[in-house]
């Protein structure tokens, strides 16, 4: 059991690292996958460090931001796993492209699913919270850099 808890950061790391796009439907399922080798405090970020499915899927970049944003829509997905979900289109586009992607996913998610327009709406206007709040590791998107 303990080889199964290790073999999963590295795995993710892995993944990461070769920017696998076959692997975002795995990643997305495990995203508020907390690594119990971190230390999560103020002084490291508790998204980019500690959750290797969220960093894996910002590394490999627009190819996960579709799940992404299904991710964020779920009605079984956890809190945090929204979040992380939220953090990564925000880490993936940048605040002006994050903002407008979710706002066509509001449009299009109309009146037929109104569940799902609100977890938008309520992602959405997380992401348009005080700035000192959001993004949580006041990182720079990946084309920002």
């Amino acid at each position: 059991m303990s080889r199964n808890r290790v073999a999963s950061p590295i795995s993710m790391t892995l993944l990461r690292e070769f920017r696998a796009p076959e692997a975002v439907a795995v990643l997305t399922k495990h995203i508020d996958y907390r690594d119990p080798r971190t230390l999560v405090t103020d002084h490291i970020s508790p998204y980019s460090e500690s959750f290797p499915s969220a960093n894996a899927l910002v590394k490999i970049g627009l190819p996960s931001v579709g799940a992404l944003l299904t991710k964020i829509q779920a009605r079984d997905a956890t809190d945090q796993a929204r979040k992380l979900a939220l953090w990564g289109v925000h880490s993936i586009l940048g605040r002006t492209l994050a903002v407008a992607r979710l706002k066509q996913e509001i449009d299009q998610a109309g009146s037929q699913e109104p569940q799902q327009k609100k977890r938008l709406q309520e992602a959405l206007a997380t992401m348009l919270s005080d700035p000192r709040e959001w993004p949580p590791d006041k990182g720079r998107s990946s084309y920002e850099k």
